[in-house]
């Protein structure tokens, strides 16, 4: 329930909501078939998806980065396994970090940016993604024993991995929002046809 009340708040600022405010009268009689929660949860979920799986499409083209630096190098490319394993570490990790990293940032965006531009609160949101996600690399290198150098490296590459992610994320809520939107709009573009009165013998 807290999740959901996040999402009402994100989805309440000026100029996004999808269920209210509308002002002219074809569009107000468009029938609501769900509720605003659900229709923000849809569009969140669907955000998630999207930035589940460009995190596992980079960490796929992290596994032939690193197959074609070992052919090239003749280095040990860690035998059949290390790829596949490697992909499917990287989906895991995508499935942590998107109620852990992903979904807080796009929210700490919205929030940021409510009487701002969809552009303005998508930087927000990759904003504070790359700040958490140098937090948690720093955290984690500090506490396994990292040099400075190190935790240093590991903040920076963590805040770039994630740019593409939060960025895909982002842009499918504010998609979402706007093809919602077009569609309750659509109805207005068509007159409304008159009334018909049946005139009857008056006894």
């Amino acid at each position: 329930m807290v999740g959901a009340g996040w999402l009402l708040v994100a989805e309440r600022v000026p100029g996004n909501e999808s269920s209210g405010g509308i002002s002219s009268p074809q569009a107000a009689s468009v029938p609501h078939t769900g509720g605003p929660m659900f229709v923000a949860m849809g569009r969140h979920v669907a955000g998630a998806v999207a930035a589940w799986l460009v995190f596992t499409a980079e960490g796929l083209l992290g596994c032939l980065a690193l197959l074609g630096y070992a052919l090239a190098t003749g280095a040990d490319a860690g035998g059949p396994l290390a790829g596949p394993l490697l992909l499917l570490i990287a989906a895991l990790l995508g499935a942590v970090l998107v109620p852990l990293l992903f979904a807080p940032a796009v929210l700490l965006g919205e929030a940021a940016g409510r009487r701002r531009g969809p552009l303005a609160r998508t930087l927000a949101g990759t904003t504070a993604a790359m700040v958490l996600a140098a937090l948690y690399a720093a955290a984690v290198g500090l506490a396994t024993g990292g040099s400075p150098a190190g935790v240093g490296l590991a903040g920076v590459l963590a805040a770039l991995a994630v740019v593409a992610p939060v960025s895909a994320y982002a842009l499918t809520v504010q998609g979402g929002r706007w093809a919602e939107r077009s569609l309750r709009r659509r109805p207005a573009r068509f007159p409304a046809s008159a009334p018909v009165h049946r005139t009857g013998a008056t006894s």
